[in-house]
Formats: C-alpha cells, structure tokens, sequence
C-alpha cells in the first residue's frame, strides 16, 4: 500500500518538531554556517518566509519547505527534511512538486543554492526543473534557478 502523503501550512510547531529529526548533514551545514542552534534556524525559516508548508507521511513530520521574498518577484526557496524521507521517494517528489507550484504561484521566479557535497540536494533540485549552476558561486554552492513557465 502506498503511503499516505499530507501537506498542509507549516506551524512553528512543525519548525520545533523538524529540528529536533533534521537531516543530519541538513544539521551540519546550518550549524557551520553560524547558526547557535538548528532549532534557530528553522524557526527563522518559517518566520521569514512568504509561505511555508509541511510535509507528512503516513502522519510522520519529514519535510518542512518554504519560500522567502527577495527583490524583483524572485523568490529564494528552501527545504529542510528528516532522514526519512529518503525512506518515501515517491513522496518526496510529490513533496517536492507540490512545493514547486506552490512557490511559483508566489514567486515566478526562484533562485538559491545547494551544497554541492550533498549529491541528493542537487539531483532533487534537478528532477524538480531547476537549472543548476547557472551563475557563479561559491564553493561548494551551486546556484539553482526556475522560472514559472
């Protein structure tokens, strides 16, 4: 049977809950880029952003995903996750679809970087139609860039 996959509007409760199951490589990048504590982070996240949603599956918190507002219509987006979503593949392409429409129905244009070290990020970012690497950056970011179409 396959899993029951829920999103619905992110809570700070939802931001609380993920820091505690992030990723841990997600943990080790938030942690050396200044950040005190992960929990800090992903309350700023969700308090900073346009619109922020959560992902569930089978009831279980595993992503949490967002969008903040800079110049221009553009908007930089941003997905934090638990270990167990790689679990749930499938899930986590309608996740990560879902997330897409919805930032782009906000923003028609998104732009950030992933970590070049984490291979996951970029082949997601990849299958989600973002172009990688499409301005300078630096190491080991890449850019990620989208354009509603």
């Amino acid at each position: 049977m396959a899993p029951k996959v829920e999103i619905a509007k992110a809570t700070a409760a939802d931001a609380e809950a993920l820091s505690s199951t992030l990723n841990p490589f997600q943990m080790k990048v938030i942690l050396a880029m200044g950040d005190k504590t992960v929990k800090e982070c992903l309350a700023r996240s969700f308090g900073g952003s346009t619109a922020s949603w959560s992902g569930r599956v089978d009831g279980e918190l595993v992503a949490m995903w967002g969008v903040y507002p800079l110049q221009g219509g553009c908007g930089f987006p941003w997905l934090y996750s638990s270990p167990r979503l790689a679990a749930y593949p499938r899930a986590a392409l309608v996740i990560g679809h879902h997330a897409i429409r919805e930032m782009l129905a906000i923003h028609p244009r998104l732009y950030g970087t992933v970590n070049s070290r984490f291979g996951e990020s970029v082949r997601f970012a990849r299958h989600l139609g973002f172009t990688i690497g499409g301005y300078p950056a630096d190491p080991p970011l890449l850019t990620i860039e989208r354009v509603s179409p």
